[in-house]
């Protein structure tokens, strides 16, 4: 599970991104930029693999996380990104 796997999961999370929250098909330019990131990427070689492969899943959390969160992406759950419902904010006293 590597580069290639992280960048196939980004890719679907753009797209359904685009239908389902900006109603509209997506851009050919996104998927040239995220080609291009995870391509660089893919191409090192040797011990900077694996840290290839973490940097590609720490994109892919990240497009999760600016997409809502996986409750948006899967259930449609909470209506709060992520990290809002994770830490609410706390009245000062």
């Amino acid at each position: 599970m590597g580069v290639l796997t992280a960048w196939a999961l980004a890719a679907g999370i753009q797209v359904y991104r685009d239908i389902a929250k900006l109603h509209r098909t997506p851009y050919p330019s996104e998927f040239l930029a995220s080609g291009a990131v995870f391509g660089a990427l893919a191409l090192l070689d040797g011990p900077t693999q694996g840290v290839a492969g973490v940097v590609a899943w720490g994109f892919l959390l990240a497009v999760t996380l600016q997409a809502g969160g996986p409750q948006q992406l899967i259930a449609g759950g909470s209506k709060l990104p992520v990290a809002k419902a994770a830490f609410p904010q706390t009245k000062a006293a």
